[in-house]
């Protein structure tokens, strides 16, 4: 199958790993999907869209490539949400920092008790984000269950979207990529911008407690 249109590396890897058998695939699409928790910028959504290609042509299984998407996806979430619940917390509470102090840890997780599940929900969506979003929680020590259940059903809505996308566009695969660069770099945008704003109040607060002590 002709993948150039998502680059030449791309195309060559693909008809080399699909020479080599289905089972292959499957397995690149896992550990891509299980990858890109840990270091955001891979481009494990493009293995998945690469996946999808195939399955349009029968050489895969549509079932196949999201369930490895999904398996990759949440194992990474879930061992970040881990660590997250049994170190982090105990770190933060046992040292109390000045600007992470036990009072707003606790404050933080009645917000997550709350809200948590429209977070986690939405959190597969938010590019660069969901390795922190995992990792709150863990700190914030929300329960499995819930964490396990919202975070499968981010990916399920997700890879569902993206994968229903493949297959629309199949015949111009390179126009939806663009557009799911265009996607990220906007949730990045976004989150930048979110981030500045939430120091910006920060040092502002920390300005009015000292001129206050004063």
């Amino acid at each position: 199958m002709d993948f150039h249109a998502l680059g030449d590396f791309v195309n060559d890897s693909a008809n080399w790993i699909l020479g080599l058998g289905a089972g292959w695939i499957y397995l690149l699409v896992l550990v891509a999907s299980f990858v890109e928790n840990l270091f955001p910028p891979f481009p494990g959504d493009t293995v998945t869209v690469v996946g999808a290609a195939l399955a349009t042509t029968d050489e895969l299984s549509f079932a196949l490539v999201f369930l490895s998407a999904f398996l990759g996806g949440i194992t990474s979430t879930m061992l970040i949400y881990r660590f997250g619940f049994t170190h982090g917390h105990t770190y933060f509470m046992n040292h109390d920092f000045r600007y992470f102090p036990k009072k707003k840890i606790v404050e933080f997780e009645g917000w997550i008790d709350r809200s948590g599940w429209l977070l986690i929900t939405g959190s597969r969506f938010i590019v660069g984000f969901r390795t922190v979003v995992a990792l709150s929680a863990g700190i914030a020590r929300w329960p499995f269950w819930k964490m396990t259940f919202f975070s499968s059903l981010s990916f399920w809505l997700f890879n569902a979207i993206l994968m229903t996308a493949t297959y629309f566009f199949i015949d111009n695969l390179q126009l939806l990529v663009k557009y799911i660069k265009i996607y990220q770099e906007i949730f990045l945008i976004v989150i930048a911008l979110a981030l500045l704003y939430v120091i910006a109040r920060y040092l502002r607060s920390r300005n009015n407690s000292s001129t206050e002590d004063k």
